[in-house]
């Protein structure tokens, strides 16, 4: 049990919003974070469900005095994550909000005050590198904007670092904008004290969040600054790819596979070009031409296994399935021309369909001639941006809604969450040709999937002519989707069809879901048992369109876990810790 006392050091998380920096401090301390701070009350509200322990304020952080807040105890630790929207690259060109620009001041106004921290840690998005001055546009019906100033890229944030450390000249715009924001003079004892410096040792630096055990590749600014002349220490990555490192943790992980995917096709609103393109670019990429599929267990972990090692114990509620493409098993007497590349090994699902999930950015469009970006499965999943949930699964790939419009594997980290739901699963189904008569229901078994390396051979792809009285499900629209979208050429009386050891097998349909907010939260790295469906809790509505949308905002814990325990190894737990229920044992 953790027992207070007056002489303790204070853990304060401003912009605390669904409690991503507050449950990964909390994780490394083994204690409560003692104060939050966030103007949104659905942030709060998340907030308050999960840290109950936390002292929560609904306000504007400029609003709050430190020194009163905290009753003049010391901070051990203050965690700082302004809104980053108007430094995310995906901003673009459109007009900034100067006050949101500048919500970053509020560090200084914590360092100023008699509650000044030991050890301040910022997170952002790498562009507050870029931070500087403005200029004000009239746009074509004379209504005043204002944008960053190009020829002053970075002027602001130096002017930033410079404050809180050794000093700045008198009259640095830089200066000027910071008591601005802070409501000081520019005679006052607080604006000289700036323009001194506030004596913190600072770094910053950028780090992905998968490098660290979160399964995304979301890649984010983390500053450290600190006043009491211990060392500033960079946390050594425990994931990758190196000696000594633990493989990355995987989106197939996180991807609740008996959530069904509904047809991409026959939709009633059809799905754009740019979309339908992704889609068959994934399936070249990680169905066609993929020789290494994976086996998902759906029990409490999902975690995704190598198809050609022993399954693990299989039980009677029917857990594992085969992550490959949704593909029809094809008997007797095939004859046919080789296409180019291997594909994936398969296993079975229990509505017959094979998976070979990947990762696909959807946004705005790649450019003219660039290739659509796929990430295998087996790399770390793309960030999980802000700005919206960009993320769909699908069977063979995720297709994420986001600025880079990038795919990968589902067994690799997520893309980053955003706060709009925008990730959605697609997945290919597969069934079972008898004597080529007709195509075995979905809701029957696959066959038998055995442990022996014979038959989860290399596979091959061949171009077959085929009987057209035979039920074919949906291929002749997957055909025309490889066709328009992914440099086929196969016949109206033609059939793609894979070869896996002794069978063959061709993709009977594509389905399309988006990702669950609940798939997202094990994307951002949150505990297991971290909750985000808070209705039943605080009675009242709170849709999974806020859910994302505080995912999306959140720090991935494990970052802040390795920066604190880093960093504050005084302040740290003794063992590692890992879910809310272990948190909650050390804490009550």
């Amino acid at each position: 049990m953790i027992q207070d006392n007056l002489f303790r050091e204070l853990i304060v998380d401003n912009f605390a919003g669904g409690g991503g920096a507050s449950v990964g401090i909390e994780l490394a301390t083994g204690r409560p974070v003692d104060i939050a701070i966030n103007h949104d009350p659905d942030a709060i509200a998340m907030h308050d469900v999960n840290h109950p322990y936390t002292m929560h304020y609904i306000e504007d952080v400029f609003a709050i005095d430190p020194v009163e807040v905290t009753g003049g105890r010391p901070v051990g630790i203050a965690w700082f994550s302004p809104d980053c929207k108007h430094f995310s690259r995906a901003k673009g060109g459109t007009p900034v909000e100067h006050k949101v620009r500048g919500l970053s001041w509020v560090i200084l106004k914590w360092a100023l005050s008699g509650a000044s921290p030991r050890v301040v840690f910022m997170e952002n998005v790498e562009e507050i590198q870029t931070w500087g001055p403005l200029m004000e546009i009239k746009n074509q019906f004379g209504k005043r904007e204002w944008y960053p100033d190009p020829a002053r890229k970075g002027e602001t944030f130096q002017g930033f670092v410079s404050m809180l450390t050794t000093g700045i000249e008198q009259g640095h715009p830089a200066w000027i904008e910071a008591c601005e924001f802070l409501e000081i003079s520019t005679d006052s004892a607080d604006a000289k004290r700036l323009l001194a410096g506030l004596g913190y040792d600072l770094e910053f630096r950028e780090l992905r969040a998968c490098d660290y055990g979160a399964p995304t590749i979301r890649k984010r600014f983390y500053m450290v600054a600190r006043r009491d002349g211990q060392p500033i220490v960079w946390p050594k990555p425990t994931h990758g790819k190196g000696k000594g490192l633990k493989p990355y943790r995987t989106a197939a992980e996180c991807i609740d596979w008996s959530i069904p995917c509904p047809s991409i096709f026959n939709r009633k609103k059809p799905l754009v070009p740019n979309t339908l393109r992704r889609v068959a670019f994934g399936i070249n990429k990680f169905v066609l031409k993929n020789p290494k599929p994976f086996i998902v267990q759906l029990n409490y972990k999902n975690t995704p296994q190598e198809a050609d090692r022993p399954m693990t114990t299989q039980t009677t509620a029917g857990h594992h399935y085969v992550c490959a493409p949704a593909i029809s098993k094809y008997f007797g007497g095939v004859v046919g021309s080789r296409a180019d590349d291997p594909m994936p090994t398969v296993t079975a699902v229990d509505h017959n369909a094979l998976l070979a999930p990947q990762l696909v950015t959807i946004g705005y469009g790649e450019k003219e001639g660039q290739t659509p970006r796929v990430k295998s499965i087996e790399s770390p999943c793309h960030t999980i941006p802000a700005g919206g949930n960009k993320h769909f699964i699908s069977a063979p790939y995720l297709i994420q809604y986001y600025h880079h419009n990038q795919a990968s594997g589902a067994d690799a980290p997520l893309h980053t969450v955003t706060t709009k739901d925008r990730s959605a699963f697609v997945e290919a189904h597969m069934t079972v040709f008898r004597r080529n008569v007709d195509a075995k229901p979905l809701d029957e078994p696959m066959p038998t999937l055995t442990t022996s390396a014979g038959h989860m051979a290399v596979t091959e792809t061949l171009l077959v002519k085929y009987d057209p009285t035979v039920n074919l499900l949906n291929w002749p629209q997957v055909r025309e989707l490889l066709n328009t979208y992914g440099g086929w050429s196969i016949d109206d009386d033609e059939i793609l069809l894979l070869r896996l050891g002794d069978m063959y097998v061709f993709i009977g349909d594509i389905g399309l879901r988006m990702m669950k907010a609940e798939e997202l939260k094990l994307a951002q790295g949150f505990p297991v048992d971290y909750c985000i469906d808070i209705e039943s809790k605080i009675g009242r509505k709170y849709s999974e369109a806020k859910q994302i949308a505080r995912l999306g905002n959140a720090v991935c814990p494990p970052v802040a876990t390795a920066l604190i325990r880093a960093n504050c190894p005084d302040m740290a737990y003794k063992k590692a810790l890992h879910t809310v229920a272990e948190l909650e044992s050390v804490i009550v």
